[in-house]
């Protein structure tokens, strides 16, 4: 039986700049921990600057112990650069192969958010120094200035879209504040315009935190923490928001409430089928067949949904094995207009992992070695490090139109038109691998597999 994959790719408007930028873990070996996932397809319907201080929006059920230090940051607004090809082939590259070694790793009904463990981590960049710094430029692909100059447009960007919405921040433990150096929290509030709060790392820390996340992914991420030591110094946290409806819902008629799924292992299960002709587009290489259907535009940003299904023979990890800059890059040119049914199911999914064990074999191998780690421009005493990065994800697609979330804590411790032609049918009936797409750059936002 042919093996299917859906690819939802979520990317977000990504405009930016960087000069004048320069999880807690459930347990401290949640990296090396399977991923957790509750995920099935659902049967129910479903520079110039200025003197204006960088401003972040309501901070949410947080406690009076978690004092906001972001008015006290010394920030300005920063002009970004736009995104170009050397941004998109950076982003490119370590959005596929994350979501690859992620599949690879645990779960195979997975999502992962390529976007938002890519901003967390430019956070932790910018504090970075030498070889630790060296291995971070390897992965993300850029230098801190260039880095940073795209992602601040992205976050000017962000302020008029109103589809993914995106918050940085960073909480530092009360007795370290005066440690943390004020050209880090000044190059995070530029360009990552991240908030800053300090906290006692201790209970309520963990309830604020997550508090936090809660507000930022409208409550679609909760109890993202489930422990905080003592020990933890600072948490990078980034939380994005995607909610879009469907540009042509589906109609109650164009829904089958006995459709059948069928995972890659042969066993199926009764979903609700959704079925249409699709609004987007048409695509095909020698892995794939494909379509995209759009969600509605706000603003001026547009996204869609993009499912790939493989090719008789070809298995869902092969599909994720030739993606790539260059191979997404040219998938995306094969687009073609005319008339494709499609027929995908509705589902809901929960999923969360420690990227530690991931990013090492990414090549980040330093930050994660107590005495090796170098955050020299993040910290006066130049002795913390990387104890983990918790992922959490949540999506749910019905006939009105997809929802969906993510969340990244990086703990640092201390130690086309219409033409005739016949009709295609690109079916999501079986495996499939999903993602949701900016359409102007293509970035994929979230990545994920259902089997």
């Amino acid at each position: 039986m042919k093996k299917m994959l859906s690819i939802l790719l979520c990317c977000a408007l990504i405009c930016s700049m960087f000069t004048g930028c320069g999880e807690t873990t459930p347990t401290e070996n949640a990296s090396k921990a399977p991923a957790t996932t509750t995920d099935e397809p659902s049967n129910t319907d479903q520079p110039g600057k200025t003197d204006e201080p960088v401003t972040t929006e309501g901070k949410g059920n947080i406690s009076n112990q978690s004092k906001d230090l972001t008015a006290q940051t010394s920030s300005v607004k920063v002009e970004g650069k736009e995104i170009d090809e050397s941004f998109l082939n950076a982003y490119y590259n370590f959005a596929f192969d994350l979501t690859n070694r992620s599949y690879k790793a645990g779960d195979k009904n997975m999502m992962v958010s390529p976007y938002s463990v890519y901003l967390a981590l430019g956070m932790l960049y910018v504090g970075a120094g030498e070889n630790t710094e060296a291995e971070m430029k390897n992965l993300l692909g850029l230098s801190k200035e260039e880095l940073g100059a795209y992602v601040a447009q992205l976050m000017k960007d962000d302020e008029t879209n109103s589809i993914l919405k995106t918050a940085n921040s960073i909480w530092i433990r009360e007795d370290r504040t005066k440690d943390v150096k004020d050209s880090f929290l000044q190059a995070c509030a530029n360009c990552y315009r991240s908030a800053v709060y300090s906290a006692p790392m201790n209970e309520q820390t963990k309830n604020d935190v997550n508090a936090w996340i809660s507000d930022k992914t409208k409550g679609m991420i909760k109890d993202m923490l489930k422990e905080l030591s003592p020990e933890t110094a600072m948490l990078l946290v980034n939380a994005l928001a995607f909610e879009a409806k469907w540009s042509e819902p589906f109609e109650k008629s164009q829904l089958d409430e006995n459709g059948t799924f069928t995972s890659e292992d042969g066993t199926t299960k009764t979903v609700t089928m959704m079925s249409c002709e699709t609004d987007g587009y048409y695509y095909s290489n020698e892995f794939v067949t494909g379509f995209s259907k759009f969600y509605e535009t706000e603003n001026g940003h547009s996204y869609s949904f993009v499912g790939l299904l493989p090719n008789e023979g070809v298995t869902v990890a092969e599909v994720l094995d030739s993606l790539n800059a260059d191979s997404y890059r040219a998938l995306r040119q094969t687009a073609e207009g005319g008339t494709t049914y499609i027929r995908m199911p509705q589902f809901k999914s929960e999923y969360e992992v420690g990227l530690s064990a991931i990013l090492e074999d990414m090549g980040m191998q330093d930050a994660f070695v107590p005495g090796t780690a170098n955050f020299a421009d993040m910290v006066e005493q130049n002795n913390v490090y990387v104890s983990n990065v918790l992922h959490k994800t949540f999506i749910e697609v019905d006939a009105t139109g997809t929802k969906a979330a993510a969340a990244t804590v990086i703990v640092v411790v201390d130690g086309c038109a219409p033409i005739e032609e016949e009709p295609h049918y690109v079916y999501l009936d079986r495996a499939f691998v999903y993602m949701i797409v900016d359409n102007d750059t293509g970035l994929p936002v979230f990545i994920g597999t259902q089997e």
